[in-house]
């Protein structure tokens, strides 16, 4: 595993990050794995909401900074450039053509502790009493991580559905994200699980992208490994299926579900959160979580940011439908140790 990604993180020239203008508005040049259904310039926006709720987590001590805080910080903005793999997004910050890339805490945990040439931008102290923490982290500016069906595909969809919620009533669903991703992060091999052949019973085929390790892996001889095989595994003996795994690129995803040549997709993002946003109370105070004043004051500039009702479907294209929820995970920044030190 290290060998692969220190191939990927090969050393390189570290070239220019940031462009500075003459207004003094500094643009990052960021990465992030393709959205089906939201353009790059959106995704800026959502960084930039994600900025004022860091800084003012930073502020109450929830977090704390791996990389130095860049002059007129207030004055940064991001360019952001989507990627098909994970392969290429690497690549692309080893080479400096970005400054920076946005990913899931877990995948980013996972990835630094494999490549010493990668750090985690803030560590976040994780406090599940701070209301505001918790709205971010696992409310508004989180993902939820669901199959992705064709519309018409609605009683597979609650095929699976039942088999998610039994996999949470019994514990066997966070069991196998305590095994398969939690254990993980800070080391280790990923494993495959070998998927159930049930005689005579129909197949599902299945899109997974290896682009997000641990939770979606692909090995470098091509085969499927990990959370993805083990809860596939479990959703086969459940259902009473077999399933047959399909590797696809990260933006092949909405091609391989509308040209049927598979039947879902390990993973697509939602958010529940954010979509109830739509909904909420006047009073920001009196919104899903018991926000103090200043906490409510952030919130107003975050909300200002974002089209929540946008950002709930920035992954499914039109025509699609989600399952419940298996996996729930925020972004993080990630940089190479040599960007780091340019910037000192």
């Amino acid at each position: 595993m290290k060998k692969w990604l220190s191939v990927i993180l090969a050393v390189a020239m570290l070239m220019t990050v940031t462009s500075v203008f003459a207004e003094g508005m500094t643009v990052v040049k960021t990465g992030t794995l393709s959205l089906l259904n939201m353009p790059e310039m959106q995704v800026a926006n959502y960084m930039q909401a994600r900025k004022v709720a860091v800084q003012y987590m930073i502020s109450k001590e929830l977090g704390t900074r791996n990389i130095p805080v860049r002059s007129g910080a207030d004055g940064l903005t991001y360019a952001v450039t989507y990627y098909d793999s994970l392969d290429a997004m690497l690549m692309a910050l080893n080479a400096g053509e970005i400054g920076m890339m946005e990913m899931y805490h877990c995948v980013a945990k996972y990835l630094c502790a494999q490549n010493d040439q990668l750090l985690l931008g803030i560590e976040f102290a994780e406090n599940p009493d701070d209301p505001f923490q918790q709205m971010i982290f696992s409310g508004i500016l989180s993902n939820d991580f669901s199959f992705l069906m064709m519309e018409n595909n609605a009683e597979l969809r609650d095929s699976f559905n039942a088999a998610i919620a039994s996999m949470k009533e019994d514990g066997t669903l966070d069991k196998l994200v305590e095994e398969q991703i939690t254990n993980l992060t800070s080391g280790g091999e990923i494993v495959a699980v070998e998927l159930p052949t049930i005689e005579g019973a129909k197949t599902i085929k299945v899109a997974v992208t290896g682009a997000l390790p641990p939770m979606d892996f692909v090995a470098p001889d091509g085969a499927p490994a990990g959370f993805n095989t083990a809860v596939l595994a479990e959703i086969s003996r459940r259902m009473g299926v077999n399933i047959e795994l399909v590797v696809v690129d990260s933006i092949g995803r909405a091609t391989a579900l509308a040209s049927g040549t598979v039947d879902a997709v390990f993973w697509t993002r939602t958010n529940n959160a954010s979509a109830a946003m739509e909904n909420r109370p006047e009073n920001p105070v009196d919104r899903r979580f018991q926000l103090s004043e200043a906490d409510a004051a952030i919130l107003e500039k975050i909300d200002a940011l974002i089209d929540f009702s946008e950002y709930a479907k920035a992954d499914m294209p039109e025509g699609t439908i989600t399952t419940d929820s298996y996996f729930s995970d925020y972004l993080v920044s990630v940089y190479t140790t040599a960007a780091v030190r340019e910037m000192n």
